[in-house]
């Protein structure tokens, strides 16, 4: 296993945090709830470069009509972020970051 899958396997533990390892895959799964909801999350590490991915998607989806607007609030936000950036499906309203 990749040694920054390992680190966040161990963060997790540390934190007394809920996550599935699906050693298959080389992915932990897990989810982040706050006030406004809860986001799963998915991580997965790269053996050769040593960098840990996570992708987090948020349960709810853009209703078709509000997709435009959507897609603006989501480019506004990205332009200020320095790492990461949100994402939007436009055929199905999938958000993700």
């Amino acid at each position: 296993m990749a040694a920054a899958l390992e680190k966040v396997i161990e963060l997790f533990k540390s934190q007394e945090w809920e996550f599935d390892l699906d050693e298959e895959n080389k992915l932990v799964r897990s989810a982040i709830e706050g006030d406004n909801g809860e986001w799963r999350i998915v991580l997965s590490a790269s053996e050769e470069d040593q960098i840990c991915l996570m992708l987090s998607i948020l349960p709810q989806k853009c209703p078709s009509h509000r997709r435009s607007a959507c897609a603006e609030l989501l480019s506004r936000i990205n332009y200020s972020l320095r790492v990461g950036c949100f994402e939007m499906d436009f055929d199905t309203g999938r958000i993700n970051f």
